[in-house]
């Protein structure tokens, strides 16, 4: 459902203003920034949460292309060109500060912490998080990669104490994850060179 909302970067924007004055009306906002490190540590744990999920999520494409072989790979495809259908680049951006702005304030900074036990607090708003993110039962293992997201950013906010630490991480790992992604889908539609020579 959420990656249909940014298929349109207008749409994704009025959802973040919505979700945004909601979240903060429900007390979402709140220690933005007042973890247990300085804004600039802050910022740097942000741009290194975004860089740990991205390595993670390479080195689990590549392990499932491996280990589920040509089948991965034609559902890789189908739902890259499903999520990506009609997006460029005001979409990915626009999808980055949903997730940064909307997203996080909600499922990290409202529903996790509406519990007491950090570890309950973070499969909740995982597993609500992964269910915004469901499309159809053919992508489920996709679902399951929205799942550990989920779990990691959560982790973020609980260890680190900011919210500001998984809003940058979530916010630009979907901007440069949808451009990537969209790279990955579009080069292995290209025809190989050799395949034209013959």
């Amino acid at each position: 459902m959420i990656f249909l909302i940014k298929h349109r970067w207008w749409l994704s924007l009025i959802v973040t203003l919505c979700c945004a004055g909601a979240t903060w009306a429900l007390g979402g906002w709140r220690d933005l920034a007042t973890g247990r490190w300085g804004v600039q540590w802050q910022i740097a744990l942000g741009l290194a949460g975004c860089a740990l999920a991205l390595a993670i999520n390479g080195v689990l494409h590549e392990a499932l292309k491996q280990i589920v072989g040509p089948g991965y790979v034609r559902r890789f495809q189908r739902y890259g060109r499903h999520i990506l259908d009609g997006m460029g680049w005001p979409a990915y951006v626009a999808g980055g500060l949903m997730a940064a702005l909307a997203e996080e304030p909600f499922f990290r900074g409202v529903l996790l912490r509406a519990f007491e036990q950090p570890l309950i607090g973070i499969a909740v708003a995982a597993l609500a998080f992964a269910l915004c993110h469901w499309l159809r039962l053919r992508y489920w293992g996709f679902w399951l990669w929205a799942m550990w997201e989920g779990v990691l950013f959560g982790i973020l906010l609980v260890v680190t104490g900011s919210l500001l630490v998984v809003i940058i991480a979530h916010g630009l790992h979907d901007v440069v994850a949808y451009r990537l992604f969209a790279r990955l889908v579009r080069d292995r539609e290209k025809p190989h060179p050799s395949a034209s020579a013959r």
